[in-house]
């Protein structure tokens, strides 16, 4: 089950990493009309890759059986492979100067806009900004966003998947009256 909980979990981080890389490229991180799109097709995907991730354990490591706390713990599972594989996906970017320093840019050119429209000083904006240029910003940042993600769909996504009861699985028919 872990094997597959970690495989499944490198195919999510490629696919949340793949979708960065084009909305850098598109230029849809620069579109003020869809600011909350580059922020919901992760969770999207994220969670339609637990999903599937979970479904197929279950079948392979389950018989097809499997309750609330086996799919949490699974989707959990999942979540931290995740969290751990796009870490090192974006630190690899970040190291080999692909992907990240676009986004840094988008990043400073956004705070700035955003802070000269709330008529902060400059040396404020300039302070803040400056924050913007640690190492690895981006992926300690996706570290924590996809474990945030990662755990609320691990609840829903065991919710669904789930076709167990959690506390009479263990009990015979005849214990169950």
């Amino acid at each position: 089950m872990i094997k597959n909980a970690i495989i499944t979990g490198l195919g999510i981080s490629i696919v949340h990493v793949i979708w960065m890389f084009l909305v850098v490229q598109t230029g849809l991180i620069q579109r003020v009309d869809l600011t909350l799109l580059p922020v919901l097709i992760p969770a999207l995907l994220m969670g339609s890759g637990m999903y599937i991730g979970v479904r197929y354990i279950r079948g392979a490591n389950y018989e097809g059986r499997m309750n609330y706390a086996q799919s949490f713990y699974t989707s959990v599972t999942i979540t931290f492979s995740m969290a751990l594989f796009i870490f090192l996906l974006l630190s690899l970017l970040e190291s080999i100067s692909i992907l990240i320093p676009d986004l840094i840019e988008n990043m400073k050119h956004t705070t700035r806009l955003n802070m000269e429209l709330e008529k902060l000083p400059e040396n404020k904006i300039q302070d803040f900004i400056k924050l913007l240029d640690q190492p690895y910003l981006i992926a300690k940042n996706s570290i924590v966003q996809s474990l945030f993600y990662g755990i609320i769909l691990s609840t829903i996504v065991a919710l669904f998947v789930r076709n167990k009861d959690t506390f009479t699985s263990h009990l015979t028919e005849e214990e169950k009256k």
